[in-house]
């Protein structure tokens, strides 16, 4: 499969926390608007790429987030040093030492450390929390900070360079969550652009995913689609003291389709004509249960009337870090398997997957 790694690297590797995706945005933009029949955005800045399909066919919405979780500074000592407030979800003891970097309202960037409090203090408390972290910019005092243009609101993003493994097919980096969806939509739009699909088909990239689905909600509500598909991170189950209760996922064993997720039911019908699909077409896959974390399906399958809905996630270690790591095999399976997927849906699926009795 002739996947443009090159594109998906500089996605992982450009700022966009909740609330400022414009980077990746123009990014994605730049990237497949040549591929589109048509492009649209909702009034929060979630993109919306259609490829166009007869009249009354099935609209197939396929959502994956631009936003990555990252802080905001929402204090600055007379020392010079930020403390923050986090955007998504994070542990705090994972944090220490590590680099982030800062875009000021005039685009520039700058790397800081992340610092805590003495150690001797620390290791008396049970757990670390937000208060006894902040970014160290190596200045001597506020004034200086305020001075590169440094201030409360500012962004703070994750820094981790993209890192093949000893195993080439297994990378670490920043911002998985979610740019492997990212990257999904984007070969799966190359791979349809010339195609004569039955659907009508949408593929968004959404923003302000990680702060509670937003994106995700608004760009629904203006396509009002009758078949919503996320593709996320999941989780993992392959690496010491992970309990098979909790997963089976394995890296590089395909992609997980989601029996229930913490924001949606699957409908199994559809759950089941997706495996059917993996299976006729030799595409590894896995199944899920995931009661934690939610995903785009969560809005998008309530607007108006509803929408039938399924999950899809890219087995992922240490998720919300500043180095998660997938198999690309995943990633690449994942394309295939929508792009089948997509060649097939018609609106005498629909008829089926609706029908209650």
């Amino acid at each position: 499969m002739n996947i443009d790694y090159g594109f998906i690297k500089s996605l992982t590797q450009v700022n966009g926390i909740s609330g400022h995706e414009g980077k990746v945005a123009k990014l994605m933009y730049d990237q497949l608007k040549d591929y589109s029949d048509d492009v649209d955005f909702d009034n929060l800045g979630s993109i919306i790429f259609k490829k166009k399909s007869r009249e009354g066919a099935v609209k197939v919405m396929i959502a994956a987030h631009l936003d990555q979780i990252g802080f905001l500074i929402s204090y600055i000592d007379d020392q010079g040093f930020c403390f923050i407030k986090p955007i998504g979800g994070w542990w705090p003891a994972q944090l220490m030492t590590q680099e982030v970097c800062v875009t000021t309202e005039e685009g520039k960037e700058y790397i800081g450390v992340i610092g805590h409090k003495p150690s001797k203090n620390l290791s008396k408390k049970e757990r670390i929390e937000f208060t006894d972290l902040f970014i160290d910019f190596g200045v001597k005092d506020k004034e200086e900070l305020l001075s590169y243009g440094i201030k409360v609101g500012d962004p703070l993003t994750p820094v981790s360079s993209y890192k093949p493994l000893c195993n080439e097919r297994y990378v670490a980096t920043k911002a998985w969550d979610n740019r492997v969806g990212c990257a999904i939509i984007a070969e799966l739009l190359k791979n349809v652009s010339d195609k004569e699909l039955p659907c009508e088909l949408y593929l968004v990239a959404t923003v302000q995913e990680e702060v509670g689905l937003r994106g995700a909600k608004t760009a629904a509500q203006k396509i009002n689609p009758d078949i919503c598909i996320s593709i996320d991170i999941g989780s993992y189950g392959d690496t010491p003291g992970c309990e098979k209760y909790e997963s089976t996922l394995t890296l590089g064993e395909g992609p997980s389709i989601a029996f229930l997720e913490a924001t949606a039911i699957g409908n199994r019908k559809l759950i089941s004509f997706t495996k059917d699909i993996a299976k006729k077409n030799e595409i590894p896959y896995q199944t899920d249960i995931m009661l934690g974390g939610g995903t785009d399906t969560g809005e998008m399958h309530k607007v108006y009337d509803g929408a039938v809905p399924l999950s899809i996630s890219i087995p992922t270690r240490y998720g919300h870090s500043h180095n998660s790591i997938i198999h690309l095999d995943d990633l690449e399976n994942s394309v295939k398997l929508l792009t089948h997927l997509v060649n097939k849906l018609d609106n005498e699926d629909l008829k089926e997957f609706k029908r209650v009795f």
